[in-house]
């Protein structure tokens, strides 16, 4: 089983981290239809990290959205 693939960011949201153009992703936000985003975890230099919980498997997992720089 591979690593799951996030959609294009395009289809994140339409709003921008307001900081660094990353797409803006909200507590509560659904993510390839399986991700409940809670919150964000980190942000470093090429890209912000989410929490988010799995809504079958009932576990989190950290999503990490690139910088536009980086992707």
């Amino acid at each position: 089983m591979g690593e799951p693939r996030l959609p294009e960011a395009e289809t994140l949201t339409g709003t921008r981290h307001p900081d660094c153009g990353v797409p803006a992703v909200r507590p509560g936000d659904m993510i390839a239809g399986r991700y409940e985003v809670e919150g964000i975890a980190g942000e470093g230099g090429m890209a912000v990290v989410y929490s988010a919980r799995h809504l079958h498997l009932q576990e989190r997992f950290a999503i990490k959205v690139l910088r536009p720089l980086y992707a």
